[in-house]
């Protein structure tokens, strides 16, 4: 079932703390642009010798709350840090930003709460706990007032309330043409714990063998995994451009994409593909994504058939190249009303929080 929403107050100052400029935040850009919210981009505005005085304690530990306040005011500047020190506000961060995991982040909170006493704060965990400072989490748990992850094992794990992928919807307009394609993917390299260009590679391979039109792309690909995919294909099979491998008729790209270049060629491809670690996290926005253009997603997660708007035709999982059921193409796109967007997951946040949603 899908969450419901209660009315909200209109009497609330409410704050968004968001990722900087880049993909992440553009993911977010629904709530940069909303009338309903103050967006803090934190990485843009603090510098760094503020972040050395604030790691070093020397603000929390040694001056009064109001030379704090002029601190931060100057500092930092956001327009909520100048209201009556009575104002309701809700704090609301995502962890996909430059200030979450810094070690001043709870002093930072706690000046807060004691600036406006009447403040309540969630978070979203927008990438999975097993990466992002697991350990602070405790800290973390004594901030919020309520938190939610993306992830299915970090609910489990540390006892959090799973929500799901979230993307913006129609905020963000594409750029460029495209190109048809019977399957996307558009990625950078993973972390070396989870190199996935082997994998990749071979996706690409099998989808393109079987007579599937493909385009991939890795923005930040290195010679060596360059030379990895060219084994994998078969460097006499591939023709190689500037950027781009040509195998059969699909292309492997090596260029990165901007948010609204990107979605040119999600309008334009029948299946998105998502290929995650194995077993340790769920679908990433790319779910989202491919669910606002009404697209389809072939994925490697392993928890996707949980999903509350899981539908056969829409969704498949994989866990070997081989094994991809190629007659998921064939199926028509199921028509989905769930809202998967970052406002509609703050309302949602914002309602448990104060006690307004149903249970």
């Amino acid at each position: 079932m899908e969450k419901t929403i209660s009315n909200n107050s209109n009497m609330r100052h409410r704050v968004f703390f968001g990722p900087v400029q880049s993909i992440l935040k553009c993911v977010f850009m629904d709530v940069a642009e909303s009338p309903d919210y103050e967006y803090c981009d934190f990485g843009n505005q603090v510098n760094n010798r503020f972040k050395e005085i604030l790691m070093s304690s020397k603000i929390h530990n040694y001056l009064p709350h109001f030379v704090q306040r002029k601190i931060y005011r100057k500092i930092l500047g956001y327009d909520f840090l100048f209201l009556p020190r009575d104002t309701e506000i809700f704090f609301a961060f995502t962890n996909g930003y430059a200030m979450y995991g810094e070690p001043y982040l709870p002093d930072f909170l706690h000046f807060l709460k004691k600036e406006f006493c009447h403040s309540k704060y969630a978070i979203h965990y927008y990438e999975t706990l097993l990466n992002c400072y697991p350990d602070q989490l405790p800290v973390m748990k004594e901030c919020f007032d309520y938190m939610i992850t993306f992830d299915h094992n970090s609910a489990e794990n540390f006892d959090i309330e799973y929500y799901g992928p979230v993307c913006e919807k129609g905020v963000v307009m594409p750029a460029g043409e495209g190109e048809e394609s019977d399957v996307l993917y558009i990625a950078g390299v993973s972390q070396p714990k989870f190199n996935r260009v082997e994998f990749v590679a071979r996706t690409f391979r099998e989808l393109a063998d079987r007579g599937k039109m493909c385009i991939f792309s890795l923005h930040n690909a290195k010679e060596a995994d360059k030379r990895v995919i060219l084994d994998t294909l078969g460097e006499n099979q591939v023709e190689i451009k500037e950027d781009c491998f040509i195998y059969r008729d699909s292309k492997f790209y090596f260029r990165y994409f901007t948010y609204p270049r990107a979605l040119s060629y999600i309008l334009k491809t029948k299946v998105m593909l998502e290929i995650v670690p194995r077993g340790v996290i769920s679908c990433t926005s790319r779910l989202a994504q491919a669910f606002n253009a009404e697209k389809k997603l072939l994925t490697t997660s392993d928890t996707c058939t949980k999903e509350p708007f899981y539908h056969p035709n829409n969704i498949a999982s994989f866990d070997e190249p081989e094994n991809i059921d190629l007659s998921f193409f064939d199926t028509p796109y199921h028509p989905v009303e769930y809202d998967l967007t970052p406002l509609t997951m703050l309302k949602y946040l914002e309602d448990k929080v104060y006690h307004t949603q149903d249970n």
